[in-house]
């Protein structure tokens, strides 16, 4: 499991345990996660004007709860045998951290601000269907959210109305 699952485990929230062996298709999930939280990581350390201009610094607080995406994120593709097709940050020079997540012609970007990190921004698209707004990712929001990318769901949690398994969010909510 890469470092990234050390600052989440949602097994608290969920107490099933899943095992699994490592196949080509974990492997290449892994490794995007790992190379996702290593650029998270790094983004400690640039300094004020790292893209040239007056870009800010990244909070602490901002890369943390991003990693925290990612190491879910990790986690939901081995539990459902799917491989995402990118699993990437990006900084921002206003200090936001994105995330962005696709898989199979569907994409999740979070965008997480610097001085407040929740709510998140969301956006959402399958084809022409795109769905925009804020969300906690409390009560099962990014549970939902990666749900729908690996196909458990089929529309956008936005969508669907109320979100069926509250409280299933509540170690996510505890990290983030």
């Amino acid at each position: 499991m890469s470092s990234a699952a050390a600052i989440w485990d949602d097994r608290a929230a969920d107490s099933t345990t899943v095992a699994w062996s490592p196949t080509i298709t974990n492997t290449r999930t892994e490794i995007m996660a790992q190379a996702a939280d290593d650029d998270l990581c790094r983004y400690l350390s640039f300094d004020t004007g790292w893209d040239g201009y007056d870009g800010l610094t990244f909070a602490p607080d901002t890369i943390t709860k991003a990693r925290a995406i990612v190491a879910v994120a990790l986690e939901a593709f081995l539990r459902a045998g799917v491989t995402p097709s990118e699993i990437t940050p990006g900084p921002a020079s206003d200090g936001s951290v994105d995330v962005e997540i696709a898989v199979s012609g569907r994409t999740l970007i979070i965008t997480l601000d610097r001085d407040n990190p929740l709510p998140v921004r969301v956006y959402a698209a399958a084809g022409e269907q795109i769905v925009e707004r804020e969300d906690r990712l409390e009560d099962g929001g990014l549970v939902g959210w990666l749900g729908w990318l690996t196909r458990k769901n089929g529309i956008p949690p936005v969508l669907a109305g109320p979100r069926r398994n509250p409280g299933s969010g509540n170690a996510l909510a505890r990290c983030l």
